[in-house]
């Protein structure tokens, strides 16, 4: 039985909060989950980001 799905392809928007939950969650785990706010205040930081959404 073959259980391997293949990755979904993202989008630049989903790139972009994936990986703002991924360093929030690195950098800043005393605040984790975030808020939604929080997330898309990370979302929309526009220094340290490519592609900028």
């Amino acid at each position: 039985m073959d259980t391997n799905k293949p990755l979904p392809i993202l989008d630049a928007a989903q790139i972009r909060v994936l990986g703002a939950l991924m360093e929030k969650a690195k950098t800043t785990p005393d605040y984790y989950p975030m808020t939604m706010n929080g997330l898309v205040s990370a979302c929309n930081q526009k220094t340290s980001r490519k592609p900028v959404v």
